[in-house]
């Protein structure tokens, strides 16, 4: 156990520097944020690999979600927040997904959980510098999507991983809408 907590604690933090690392584009992978202390780059969700993996971990998760009524990252999520606490609130929920849903015993084994664990690390140390003006309604925010997982018992991680396609359309709208600002 030792050991494999080892390796994460590596994957986590060494190896996503050198798997999103590299620049594709200069003109798509300049920083987002020149307003704001977020630094989310549009190259992230601009590789085809990592796009194609999340979402077949998504699909995989949806096909063993028994409920389909609720969505855990529905636009309520951005209720009362502004648009420029967006990238800050995104940061919250990545790091809710990782600490509530991938790090805290999560049962399954799903066949790309790696590279969401490498993109959502990457996505985190991205939005680290974020800071919000009302941030308690961001963590109202956060708390509701808590209260929706905790009411769909032990279904609600894995809903939240069918739903890593949807998170991941929200942070790629952040970071391209960091980039108007």
């Amino acid at each position: 156990m030792q050991y494999f907590t080892a390796c994460w604690f590596l994957l986590y933090n060494y190896f996503p520097g050198l798997l999103l690392g590299i620049p594709l584009n200069n003109e798509k992978n300049s920083v987002m944020a020149k307003q704001s202390h977020c630094t989310l780059k549009q190259s992230y969700f601009l590789q085809p690999v990592m796009r194609r993996n999340i979402f077949s971990l998504a699909e995989q998760a949806r096909l063993l979600d028994r409920d389909t009524d609720n969505k855990i990252f529905g636009s309520y999520i951005f209720l009362n927040i502004s648009e420029n606490d967006h990238c800050f609130l995104m940061r919250k929920i990545v790091r809710y997904i990782m600490e509530n849903m991938i790090f805290d015993g999560f049962d399954q084994n799903y066949e790309h959980m790696e590279d969401a664990i490498t993109f959502l690390g990457i996505v985190d140390r991205g939005l680290a510098k974020c800071k919000s003006k009302n941030e308690e309604q961001v963590n109202r925010n956060i708390e509701v999507i808590n209260n929706k997982i905790k009411m769909l018992g032990p279904d609600g991680k894995n809903k939240a991983i069918g739903e890593l396609d949807l998170l991941f359309h929200g942070l790629k709208k952040c970071a391209f809408q960091e980039q108007k600002l």
